[in-house]
């Protein structure tokens, strides 16, 4: 029997060690860590932290008291595809209790991505249908995400006294891409683009998340969010040619299109049936998102025997959305008592410049070309 309980209590221990070895790369050493008896943890942290304090799968406590600032920024810079995701505290899942009394001074997420001198050509022909996939692919992305605090899933309650502070910024910039295709198509070309050059960016931040699950948020503090989504597209030159037999549905030939979206949001309750009181002095949210294509050169040309629809053949256009939302109650039936001032300095620029654009393109007797432009180099 005392075997057996050794045995017991060794393997307790085992257990502690590894959930406290598997946390330990997420915050600084100053916060200390106590295994509750739902196998969460409750964690305190008293000093300054400069990297992310993420909880478990299981029910958490976490507090960071009036004494800490967290500090942490996260920059990502890589070739055409960049993604970075932040979060100040984070207590994953199950029913989680966060209490925030320091500062969350400073939370960035910043991706950046390029594209620089790619040159491709591709010569073909196609006897059956094309469907879903591109052909030509030299498209950049950039993702960054700011959160000060998320809830996660389970029923969360999530009390901050004090100041959360995000940033989240998105660059992205394609120069001197070139694309040439000339491709014979005696099927269809449905669902996807034959080429993709296009750029972008999204760029978000949140102050508090409540995430999935029936939530209760008390804000206190004051939440300052700033956001910045840049997308250029500069001397982008596409030369495509070929012909056509069958049909062309559902999106663009060429893409060559820019776009930018930033959204910032001050506190979400996320899905459920959700409780939030916000009573701090301020939400602040500074939203900016730029799109811009410089110098675009699309030459289309062919001819087609089927039918053009859904899109237009090419699209070289410069799209910005800029959206900053105070209180989000998201989905069900949430109750929201604010007493806090809501500010919003929200920023669309879009614009293209000496875009210059070639498409000839005969439809044969008896084709129609519906639903879109044959090119599309709007500005919104």
């Amino acid at each position: 029997m005392l075997r057996i309980k050794n045995v017991q209590c060794f393997l307790i221990m085992c257990f502690v060690a590894l959930l406290l070895q598997a946390f330990a790369g997420r915050a600084c050493a100053d916060c200390t860590f106590e295994v509750l008896p739902s196998a969460g943890l409750h964690i305190n942290c008293k000093d300054d932290v400069d990297q992310m304090i993420i909880g478990t799968e299981q029910t958490d406590i976490i507090e960071f008291w009036p004494s800490a600032k967290l500090n942490y920024q996260e920059v990502n810079i890589s070739i055409g595809s960049s993604q970075t995701m932040v979060t100040g505290i984070n207590s994953l899942g199950a029913d989680d209790e966060v209490i925030n009394n320091g500062i969350i001074e400073s939370l960035l997420a910043q991706a950046e991505a390029e594209a620089s001198g790619i040159s491709l050509t591709i010569d073909g022909s196609f006897d059956s249908d094309t469907t879903g996939a591109l052909v030509s692919d030299t498209s950049v992305t950039a993702d960054a995400v700011a959160v000060g605090i998320d809830g996660g899933s389970g029923n969360d309650e999530i009390d901050n006294q004090s100041v959360i502070s995000t940033e989240a910024v998105a660059i992205d910039e394609a120069t001197d891409v070139t694309v040439n295709i000339n491709v014979a198509a005696d099927g269809a070309v449905i669902g996807s683009d034959l080429s993709d050059a296009s750029v972008t960016v999204n760029a978000a931040a949140k102050g508090i998340d409540g995430g999935q699950d029936v939530d209760t948020i008390d804000n206190l503090g004051n939440i300052y969010l700033s956001v910045d989504s840049v997308a250029t597209g500069v001397a982008v030159s596409l030369d495509i040619a070929g012909t056509m037999q069958g049909n062309a549905e559902g999106s663009s030939v060429s893409d060559a299109s820019v776009t930018a979206v930033s959204t910032t949001l001050g506190t979400e309750g996320g899905e459920g049936n959700d409780t939030i009181i916000s009573d701090g002095a301020v939400i602040s949210m500074a939203t900016d998102a730029s799109a811009t294509a410089v110098s675009v050169g699309l030459a289309v040309s062919g001819s087609m025997e089927g039918n053009v629809a859904g899109e237009a053949l090419s699209d070289g256009s410069a799209t910005a959305d800029a959206l900053a939302t105070g209180i989000d109650g998201g989905t069900g039936q949430d109750i929201i008592d604010n007493w806090s001032s809501i500010y919003g300095d929200v920023n669309a620029s879009a614009k293209t410049v000496a875009v210059g654009l070639d498409v000839a393109i005969s439809i044969d007797e008896g084709g129609d070309a519906s639903g879109g432009a044959l090119s599309d180099a709007s500005v919104t």
